[in-house]
C-alpha cells in the first residue's frame, strides 16, 4: 500500500510538472507580449493625442471666424454710427444757418 502511494505521489508529480512545462511561458514570450502591450498603448495614446489636436484645431478655426463675424459688426456699427454722427452735424450746420 506505501508502495502504490509513494507511486501514485510520483506519478502526480510527474503530471504537474508536464502541465506547468505545457501552460508555463517563457521570459521571451512575456517580454514579447509586454512589447506588443506596450506598442499598442503608445499607438492608441498617439490616436487620442492625434484627435486631440484636430478638434482644437477646430476650436480655433472657430473661435476665428466668430471673432472676425463680430469685428465685421462692429465695423458696421462704427460706419453706421458716424454716418449719424454726420448727418447730426450737417443738421445742426443747417440750425445754425437758419437762425
Amino acid at each position: 500500500m506505501k508502495e502504490l502511494k509513494k507511486l501514485l505521489c510520483g506519478l502526480m508529480a510527474a503530471l504537474m510538472i508536464f502541465a506547468l512545462a505545457a501552460c508555463g511561458e517563457t521570459a521571451q514570450d512575456a517580454a514579447d507580449s509586454a512589447k506588443d502591450a506596450a506598442t499598442e498603448a503608445v499607438d492608441e495614446a498617439a490616436d487620442k493625442a492625434e484627435d486631440v489636436k484636430e478638434d482644437a484645431e477646430d476650436a480655433v478655426e472657430d473661435a476665428a471666424d466668430a471673432v472676425e463675424e463680430k469685428a465685421e459688426d462692429v465695423k458696421e456699427a462704427a460706419e453706421d454710427a458716424v454716418e449719424d454722427a454726420e448727418e447730426a452735424v450737417e443738421e445742426a450746420v443747417e440750425e445754425a444757418k437758419a437762425e
